[in-house]
Formats: C-alpha cells, structure tokens, sequence
C-alpha cells in the first residue's frame, strides 16, 4: 500500500501542469513562442516564465491567471485544467471560486416609492391648471365683429274697449263706437266732468315750475378706440354695457375704430402687433395689464 501512495505522488510530481501543460500543446501544434508572446502582447522572456509556472515574474495573480486563460484559448487547452493546476501550484492564492448560473435580478420597478407617483400626478395637474388659465381666448366662429345691436322697439300698447252696460231692467247696451278709443270709461253712460263743472276750489294747483319734473340726464360720453394692427392679434372689445361692439383677428396694416360706452374692457392676444388711440391720443399698455404677451385693459378716459 505504502509503495502504491509513493507512485502517485511521482506520477502526479512528473505530470505536467499549469504553464508546462501550455507549452506542451503549443509545440504539438508547432506554434513558436514569439507567435504566443504576440498574441499575448508579451515578451519572450515572461512567455517562458509563464511556462515555466514562475508566476511572480508576471506581477499580480490577476495578471498570471488571465496570461493563462488568454494561452489555453490559443491552443486549445482546456481553461479549467488550467486555473486547477495553477491554484494547485499557489496555496496562498486560495481555492478557485465557485462558478454557477447567473442569478437574475428582478426587474426593478418604475416607482419604487407610492410618493413619487404623487408628485408626477401633482406636476401634471399643476401644469394642466396652468395652460388652462393662460389659453388665449378662442374666437367664435359666428360672431359680429362690429356693429351694435338695435334695441327692440315695444309695440304700443292697445286699451280694450269698455266692456258691455247693464241697466236695471237687464238690457244690456254696447259701447258707442265712436267714443270706444278715448279710454276704458268711454262707453259709459256716464260722461266725465267738464272743468267749467268743476268748483273753483277743488281744481288742481297750476304746476310750479320750480317743481317740474327734472329733465332727462345727459347720456355719458362714448370713447373713440383706434387700433393699429402690425400683425395677426386676437382682439375683442366690450363697452360699459357689456356690448361686445369688437370680435377678430387684426391683420398686418389693417386700422379698426370703435365707439362705446366708458368703460371700455379691451382683450389683446398679441400686444407686441397693436398700437391704441384713445379719443385721437396714444394710450400705452401697463405692465400691470399683461400677462405674458396678452393684455387685459380696462379704459376709463383717455
């Protein structure tokens, strides 16, 4: 049994390994060294030390392991017998890793927390509110762009006849035609007193004139609007009746002039394309009443 044991070990001690088992297959192959130190981007001097099994001379075990890998790929030696030997030569180096299947990752989720779902769906509502409130105002399509509408004239009023008489013994007397348009007691019997008939004492006071009825106020002043157009702008104006008496698109050297009732509220798209002239003066744009490049104004006087 003992002689057995001491044949293994000088077979396993006579039996190449590692950098000897390379160069073995290299010249089976009939591949020179300077071919391998090519490949390997080396020098001959650290290729035979490589076959020689005197790693140190390569640097790192890093290096030596993958000068190894790199040689059994050119002549077709198998890598594992390969890095066996080796870790069988260097025991400071440590056992080979264990190499199984790839464990995969599961897939990682798009929102890893509930909150940022939040804030995305906060964002896209605060954006939402934010184009509605700043849209230009949309045109209609059917709409009077000036002009003002007539006030609808009431149809006068027709007094109905005096309605059928009744005397005492029941026999009903119809309304004399020709007095039935002077009022509802015309068809009466009855006639209205004269002012002849009438006392002294009991006719009305003549009128003071100082207690006359005031008369009708003085109707308030329109202004007179010009707009300029340099370029296409939205444009609507709206007296103080709440009149629209402008609705359109200015175009490029077009000149629209408007009159209505102070206040005038006017609606600019684009502020940068139109000038104003309020009653012949030019009226400059607040900053306070743009938003961006549209205008909200509101003219009083000029």
């Amino acid at each position: 049994m003992v002689d057995n044991a001491d044949d293994s070990r000088q077979q396993a001690a006579v039996e190449p390994r590692a950098g000897q088992r390379l160069a073995n297959a290299r010249r089976a192959n009939n591949i020179s060294m300077r071919d391998i130190a090519k490949e390997l981007h080396l020098d001959e001097v650290k290729v035979q030390a490589l076959e020689d099994n005197r790693f140190e001379v390569l640097g790192a075990p890093v290096f030596a392991k993958g000068y190894l890998r790199k040689y059994a790929e050119l002549v077709n030696v198998p890598m594992d017998d390969v890095l066996a030997d080796y870790y069988r030569l260097n025991r400071a180096v440590g056992a080979p890793p264990v190499v199984g299947p790839k464990r995969e990752r599961p897939p990682t989720e798009l929102f890893s927390a509930p909150w940022i779902a939040g804030a995305l769906v906060l964002l896209a509502a605060a954006t939402g509110t934010w184009w509605w409130l700043d849209r230009p105002t949309v045109p209609e399509q059917n709409s009077p762009i000036s002009g003002s509408a007539e006030p609808l004239q009431a149809e006068p009023m027709s007094i109905p006849s005096a309605p059928p008489a009744e005397d005492e013994t029941g026999t009903v007397s119809m309304p004399d035609p020709a007095s039935a348009g002077t009022g509802v007691g015309a068809g009466t019997a009855e006639a209205e007193p004269s002012p002849e008939d009438i006392p002294a004492d009991e006719l009305p006071a003549a009128a003071d004139p100082a207690g006359a009825p005031a008369s009708e106020p003085t109707s308030v002043a329109e202004l007179q609007l010009q707009l300029s157009f340099r370029g296409e702008c939205w444009t609507e104006v709206t007296d103080g009746n709440g009149r629209r008496i402008y609705f359109g698109l200015g175009t490029d050297g077009r000149n629209i002039t408007v009159s209505g009732i102070p206040p005038l509220r006017v609606l600019l798209g684009n502020n940068d394309n139109v000038s104003l002239l309020v009653n012949g003066q030019a009226y400059p744009v607040a900053a306070s009443e743009l938003r961006g490049n549209t205008a909200r104004l509101t003219i009083v006087a000029p």
